[in-house]
């Protein structure tokens, strides 16, 4: 027969196949839980803190690895640095700045330094989800959740680098992007989106600790939601960074499995407690509010537990502290994070 002149028996609604489509989310659902189960067993029995304390520098390979390109490949350095001064007070002057961090591709920040030129700890700054440097700087919308985050950092008596991510919302900041995209073109090349990120973090760094306006030995990292994960993910990567405050990220990352902070195997090697070992027996100051409506605290306090446990295999285990404060999805109005960052770097 003519495909044309067939009749197809269409006298169902487009709920009736809904029970079976209902069945098979819920056998994904079951397959996922059962072999994550089984991913946290293997985990837990392979990697226990003690192991962990003895093999640090071989797991934080094995993360660099997860993370993929371009972290495990030698790039090549770009040379130019392009600075435009923007404010200045009686203290401070702000500078836009683009760092070249490989040939033709560019990191953009905000640099807000001392104006005396003295040689101070570093600190890099990092914006969350719809964030740029210029909105935790406070230039607009007065900080928003940031809660004057970079203002609040230059008080320890630090300069700051607030690096641009591939975060900003669109509709304010201009300049379309799509994230997923964006990492799956990296994935398809080995990588992600994270681990991109992070390089730049790192080339910043490169280029920072050579200036003469800062203490190489004092070069830290702080962050709100999206920057909380990228304080995390650089220091664990990164032992330059010598003390870290995330707010607002730290979880169950299985309850918060967003697409571009999860790789490869990564629940049978590494959950949030296990990027938090690697970052140990450095000090971690780790902060979430009690009325995040993102992420729920009382999925972190577990995971929280387990972290405690690595720092434990150290002599230094005063130096992790999980903080819940009363707040919001925002950086802590309190001074307890800072504190506390302030007093290791």
């Amino acid at each position: 027969m003519n495909w044309t002149e067939y009749q197809e028996p269409n006298n169902e609604t487009y709920e009736t196949g809904k029970e079976y489509r209902q069945r098979l989310m819920n056998d994904f659902q079951s397959f996922v839980e059962n072999y994550q189960k089984q991913a946290d067993t293997r985990r837990l029995q392979m990697q226990t803190p003690k192991e962990f304390a003895q093999n640090r520098e071989k797991h934080r390979a094995d993360f660099v690895r997860m993370l993929g390109f371009p972290l495990t490949e030698n790039l090549p350095y770009g040379e130019r640095v392009e600075i435009v001064d923007c404010f200045e007070d009686e203290t401070y002057i702000w500078q836009r700045m683009r760092i070249e961090i490989f040939p033709n591709f560019y990191a953009y920040g905000i640099l807000t330094k001392h104006k005396d030129g003295a040689k101070r700890p570093f600190v890099m700054a990092m914006h969350g989800g719809e964030g740029t440097p210029e909105l935790i700087n406070g230039f607009v919308d007065n900080s928003s959740n940031y809660n004057h985050m970079v203002r609040r950092i230059l008080s320890g008596g630090v300069n700051v680098f607030a690096m641009q991510t591939f975060l900003w919302r669109v509709e304010s900041f201009g300049v379309d992007f799509n994230r997923k995209d964006m990492d799956s073109l990296l994935r398809g090349l080995g990588g992600s989106m994270t681990a991109l990120e992070v390089c730049m973090i790192q080339r910043c760094l490169d280029y920072f600790e050579k200036q003469a306006f800062v203490d190489n030995e004092r070069m830290g990292i702080v962050g709100l939601s999206y920057g909380g994960m990228f304080s995390m993910v650089t220091a664990a990567v990164d032992t330059r960074l010598k003390c870290v405050y995330s707010c607002s990220w730290f979880n169950d990352r299985s309850k918060y499995a967003w697409s571009d902070w999860v790789y490869p195997s990564m629940f049978s090697l590494f959950k949030d407690a296990e990027i938090g070992g690697l970052i140990a027996p450095r000090p971690l100051f780790v902060g979430i509010g009690k009325q995040d409506a993102l992420f729920d605290y009382r999925c972190a306090i577990e995971e929280a537990d387990r972290l405690k446990a690595f720092y434990s295999e150290t002599e230094d285990s005063e130096k992790y502290q999980f903080h819940i404060f009363e707040g919001t999805h925002e950086f802590d109005k309190n001074e307890d994070g800072l504190a506390f960052f302030f007093k290791y770097l």
